[in-house]
């Protein structure tokens, strides 16, 4: 607010910043939850980028596949049922694979969330029951859920989600260059 407090005022307008938010609340969020929390965080972003990889592995081999069939019928001798079954399951194992990698990054993304937010909440509600009774005459009681919720929030969005989505589309462009 752009008065200043005389004394007369029980409760001070909130300040509330406008923009776009730097690298600062995200990377707080990945530090958050302690060395659990960041080797999970590590292990999310290395398993969305195996995955990737993964991904990109399985169009490649998918377009071998294709490429032996082509050959094979422009010389005019189909591909034998042993050979397709070689490429076939072989497609199966690398897409179980890549498969296992990506559900196995959405679950540590999870866990990540939980492990942070439960931290936030933690260390927010030891700061409010340390806090001195004054602070609650002052402080309304919406603003203070508003806070509990908001921050929560964020760290329920899943920060190494959107760290490996970001990661992945990367990856993206540089192979599609």
């Amino acid at each position: 607010s752009d008065e200043s407090n005389d004394g007369s005022t029980l409760v001070i307008d909130e300040e509330r910043s406008t923009g776009l938010i730097g690298y600062g609340p995200y990377l707080f969020l990945v530090k958050i939850g302690g060395n659990l929390s960041l080797s999970i965080f590590v292990f999310c972003v290395v398993f969305a980028l195996l995955g990737k990889l993964g991904n990109v592995l399985l169009m490649e081999f998918l377009g071998k596949w294709g490429e032996a069939n082509v050959i094979a019928e422009m010389i005019g001798s189909p591909l034998t049922w042993p050979e397709q079954r070689h490429y076939v399951t072989n497609y199966a194992y690398y897409g179980i694979v890549t498969v296992a990698l990506l559900l196995s990054q959405r679950a540590l993304a999870v866990v990540h969330g939980i492990i942070c937010a439960r931290s936030i909440h933690n260390k927010m509600l030891d700061h409010i029951l340390k806090a001195p009774t004054s602070w609650f005459d002052v402080t309304p009681l919406g603003r203070v859920i508003n806070r509990f919720t908001g921050d929560i929030s964020i760290a329920d969005q899943g920060v190494s989600t959107i760290a490996a989505i970001i990661l992945c589309l990367g990856i993206d462009v540089l192979f599609n260059l």
